[in-house]
């Protein structure tokens, strides 16, 4: 894969991003390859969200809540459906 007049291989390329080679291949599927071709995450993620919580196993206060209001809402909808 060439970018910017340098070619190397696909893990090359993560390795001197500091990606996992199917991450990269992921993103090269879905996005243009200057995009791709980023290091880091490229959408940043925010405080106080389930995905915050669960995909990151951040334990502030504001993700603990939103976790625990989720749950709180999930066993209420369960609860309403057996009645």
């Amino acid at each position: 894969m060439t970018h910017n007049g340098k070619t190397q291989t696909l893990a090359q390329w993560a390795y001197e991003l500091g990606l996992r080679a199917d991450t990269l291949h992921k993103r090269i599927g879905r996005m243009p390859v200057e995009r791709a071709l980023q290091s880091g995450m490229l959408v940043e993620w925010k405080h106080g969200t389930r995905q915050g919580y669960e995909s990151h196993k951040c334990r502030c206060d504001l993700c603990r809540e939103a976790n625990n209001k989720r749950m709180r809402d999930r066993r209420a909808r369960r609860k309403s459906t057996r009645n």
